[in-house]
């Protein structure tokens, strides 16, 4: 099987006139560290850097289709396990660094590989590649195993390798380079100044870019926690583009805002039962891979024994007094819809339409049913069940703290009593890090929308991030079939399994599926086309369009 690029297309014309402002000034939660140090966090803490730095592949503001920006070209070859890239050439980077090369893109994986590494793709995807250099401008990817997501993966639909400059390393160090503002990326902004807690700004490239023209001559990220922060900034004309909760959107168009939504669907909603960590010391499988009724709680291992939510009854009456159409209406203003089974989609792999028709049966709101299975648990009046949550305003899906305290309101409805705690989101990464939050919802998200592979090892594996359901069928599926297959048919058949295992035993409260938002002052900003397929929900700053004097 072959993949190959489209021919690169030309750069865009620059535009004429002034504009209303020179400075633009974007409000946004502040990432889980602020830092130049690429390799330092995931996929969420690299967005800071997306704006001065760039990867092989871009992906379309519009389409989301993967097109040529680093690499002119492409092709995947050896049943996907060899991907091959001619990089472009003459493409300088900032602060007089030198010319982009191949070197460049092993200096950068080397980061990425670095014992104290906490990129997203470590785990699933670097930590199997060796590169080839052939020549400057030629490099070669040999994965051990075949990797299909590979245009994700070189773009940031998906990827992490944001190219960084091997001649600046050499030249300045460790703290030269990553610790001072002037980390040299190839972006159409570099950087200039860093107040930590409170923004992040950057010029544009003095001689311009080889492939974009921006409308500013400054780029400003402005941190703030709170949804209601950054909409008051966003009124009072402290900033010109904002990302704040849906259900605050319309008192912002009444008081003459726009809100411009994605272009895509990207962020899906989780909240995950803590406690289900361990996998044991010897893989489980069923007759078809499932067993019979009721063996999932036959394994302690995959559970910590004695608490509620080891208990598939307990989860499943959980699911069933949430009421996500009153949540999508009173919080998502209508805009989203069902995420029936997490990390999983329609138009990926192991999609099981039978979880569409037999969802009100399996998942649908019911109060009642909730609180008669809680009963025959011995959850009563005399003895409520207690749980604990843990709420984050995390970028691309600011909904969660709200979507959470919902969620508890529903519960209380059945006699359950949720203790919830509020963190920010470095300490929400550092606490989903240690795996050890027993008997706690917690919220995640799927953002954006992986591959069913990516996605079932990042949320659900016991060797992703979160840990959220790492049953043996799981594992076995996804460690011995999806990440060694290249048979399509075959594939689909253990993404089919992995999403069954999840979707029967309650292993997960799905949320929703939503577009990425953004509010903006049509005063100063004319148009914004992104596709918000990062996981912090935003993307192609370059793309913001200025209003002209």
């Amino acid at each position: 099987p072959r993949a190959t690029a489209a021919p690169a297309p030309t750069k865009a014309p620059a535009t004429g006139g002034e504009f209303k402002i020179k400075k633009l000034r974007f409000a946004m939660p502040s990432p889980a560290l602020e830092s130049n140090r690429t390799w330092a966090g995931g996929w969420n803490y690299i967005s800071q850097h997306d704006v001065f730095a760039e990867t092989l592949l871009r992906g379309d503001p519009a389409t989301a289709k993967t097109g040529p920006l680093l690499a002119e070209s492409w092709e995947a070859t050896n049943e996907f396990k060899t991907w091959s890239f001619k990089l472009r050439e003459d493409v300088p980077f900032q602060f007089d660094h030198g010319e982009f090369t191949a070197q460049d893109v092993l200096h950068t994986m080397n980061l990425l590989k670095r014992d104290d590494s906490l990129a997203t793709m470590l785990e699933s995807a670097w930590s199997q590649v060796t590169i080839e250099i052939v020549d400057d401008h030629n490099i070669k990817f040999h994965f051990e195993n075949p990797y299909l997501a590979g245009t994700r993966l070189f773009s940031r639909h998906a990827g992490d390798l944001i190219i960084m400059s091997d001649a600046q390393f050499k030249a300045k160090g460790m703290e030269g380079t990553f610790d001072q503002i002037q980390t040299a990326g190839t972006g159409p902004y570099q950087l200039t100044e860093r107040k930590l807690g409170e923004s992040l700004t950057y010029e544009r490239v003095p001689e311009g870019h080889y492939f974009y023209d921006v409308d500013f001559e400054e780029f400003e990220f402005v941190w703030a926690a709170e949804s209601v922060t950054r909409m008051a900034m966003l009124l009072a004309g402290e900033v010109q583009v904002a990302q704040i909760e849906r259900h605050l959107q319309p008192e912002a168009e009444a008081r003459g805002m726009r809100v411009i939504q994605g272009t895509q669907d990207v962020a899906q909603t989780l909240y995950y039962f803590g406690g289900m960590y361990g996998m044991g010391d010897k893989l489980w499988y069923g007759p078809g891979n499932y067993g019979a009724e009721g063996d999932v709680e036959k394994f302690p291992d995959i559970y910590t024994p004695g608490l509620p939510l080891e208990n598939i009854n307990v989860r499943k009456a959980l699911n069933k007094a949430v009421d996500r159409d009153a949540i999508n209406e009173e919080i998502y203003l209508g805009r989203a819809s069902t995420n029936y089974v997490h990390a999983f989609h329609p138009l990926n792999e192991g999609w099981n339409p039978e979880w569409v028709e037999k969802w009100d049966e399996m998942y649908g709101y019911d109060p009642e049913a909730a609180k008669a299975i809680l009963a025959a648990e011995g959850y009563t009046a005399d003895n409520p069940l207690k749980i604990k949550a843990i709420a984050a305003v995390v970028p691309g899906t600011p909904e969660q703290p709200e979507v959470l305290e919902a969620m508890g309101a529903m519960w209380a409805e059945i006699g359950v009593e949720m203790s919830m705690v509020r963190l920010d989101v470095g300490q929400w990464v550092a606490r989903i890090r240690e795996h050890s939050l027993n008997n706690t919802i917690l919220p995640m998200r799927n953002l954006p929308i992986r591959l069913t592979q990516e996605g079932v090892r990042n949320q659900f594996s016991n060797t992703g991030f979160a840990w959220a359901y790492p049953h043996p069928v799981v594992q076995e599926n996804l460690d011995n079939c999806m990440e060694k297959s290249a048979d399509l048919e075959v594939r689909d058949k253990c993404a089919r399994n992995i999403g069954d295992i999840i979707y029967n035993n309650y292993g997960q409260i799905p949320g929703h599926l939503s577009t990425s938002d953004l509010t903006v002052d049509p005063e100063f900003i004319a148009g914004y086309v992104f596709t918000g397929m990062t996981s912090a929900g935003v993307s192609h700053f370059y793309n913001i369009k200025g209003v002209k004097k």
